[in-house]
């Protein structure tokens, strides 16, 4: 009798551990990872069809006080990078690690650049910052003091690499919602809520008719539209140095298209694209440009002379009923080396006579 009690309590003592096992790995399937050991899932791109662009200087809402701008960023590498401008439009061919650089003409005023990247396919990305071009702003100046020793030098390096970023000049760009004594609320494009502070060195100007005009601090009015420039804070309040009253810009009524020119006529064009096969009538005048690109330069060319082997882009206007209106035709053909002269033949050496 003893040994059956014995035995039975050794099952049910076995019968328990099993049962608190399973349950015990059961709730630690449940239990989440540490954050540090979570294992992000990221969706990523379709390759070839999906890809970005990054400027690695400029970005969207950035002051600009030199004209021309340089535009250089990253994407795709060999693909074409078409970058339009208020009034100008440009190609470049982006190098082997996807790397792109061209200097462009800017606007006085707000400038809404449209650039996209073209794959050989057709596939494309696209970005649109806003500039500000403002020769008249006057970013403050800090003197450094010449290092004394190289290391010095290093340090003094890195301290106006990390000054410039602090110090970049910005703009908030939208309408005024309210105003206090010494701050500006603005809602931009964007529809976000941006401080705007302002002190006695603040200058304002208004643009009408393309006229600028300085005002006062007592004339801006809730529902203005300006572009107020400064330095943000550590809590992205801007400090106005400057505020320019104007009349909103419009959306932009551009579009680039990459592909081939099908057939032409005095006042259209054919255009058929390269990603999909898509055709467009499109209608141009004596203000288009017709443009070739060979390498880094640029050069006119007629109508007549693009060919059915030419990759073509087309920078163009769109109408109010959709329509399109080529500003620029850019056609893109690589660049051909000048054959280089042969050398002539070296001569032919004679023994002197002997004496």
């Amino acid at each position: 009798m003893k040994k059956e009690v014995f035995f039975a309590i050794l099952a049910g003592g076995l019968l328990g551990l099993i049962i608190a096992f399973g349950i015990w790995r059961l709730n630690s399937s449940f239990i989440p990872n540490p954050p540090g050991n979570q294992t992000e899932s990221s969706p990523r791109p379709s390759p070839g069809n999906s890809f970005s662009i990054t400027l690695t200087k400029i970005e969207n809402n950035d002051v600009i006080t030199l004209n021309p701008l340089d535009v250089d960023g990253l994407t795709k590498p060999f693909s074409l990078v078409a970058i339009s401008g208020e009034s100008n439009d440009y190609v470049i061919a982006a190098n082997s690690d996807g790397e792109f650089d061209k200097n462009i003409s800017l606007d006085a005023g707000i400038n809404q650049i449209l650039i996209d990247s073209f794959d050989q396919n057709g596939d494309y990305s696209e970005i649109t910052p806003t500039l500000v071009y403002s020769p008249e702003f006057a970013k403050n100046q800090t003197a450094t003091s010449t290092p004394a020793a190289s290391s010095d030098d290093i340090r003094n390096k890195v301290q106006q690499k990390v000054d410039e970023a602090l110090n970049k000049p910005k703009a908030d760009i939208g309408l005024i919602t309210d105003i206090m004594e010494s701050t500006i609320q603005v809602k931009t494009n964007q529809g976000d809520i941006q401080q705007v502070s302002t002190d006695t060195d603040t200058t304002y100007s208004k643009n009408l008719n393309n006229k600028i005009s300085d005002i006062k601090f007592t004339d801006l009015a809730i529902g203005d539209y300006i572009v107020a420039m400064g330095t943000q804070n550590d809590n992205k309040v801007l400090g106005a140095e400057r505020i320019l009253v104007t009349d909103p810009p419009p959306s932009i009524k551009r579009n680039i298209l990459m592909g081939k020119i099908t057939d032409s006529t005095t006042k259209t064009i054919s255009f058929k694209t390269l990603k999909d096969s898509s055709v467009y009538q499109v209608t141009y005048n004596k203000n288009t440009d017709f443009l070739v690109s060979m390498g880094d330069k640029m050069s006119a060319i007629k109508l007549t002379k693009i060919t059915d082997d030419d990759t073509v882009f087309l920078f163009n206007i769109v109408n109010s009923d959709n329509s399109f209106t080529a500003r620029t035709v850019i056609v893109v053909r690589e660049a051909t080396a000048s054959p280089s002269p042969s050398p002539s033949p070296s001569p032919t050496p004679t023994a002197s006579p002997k004496p």
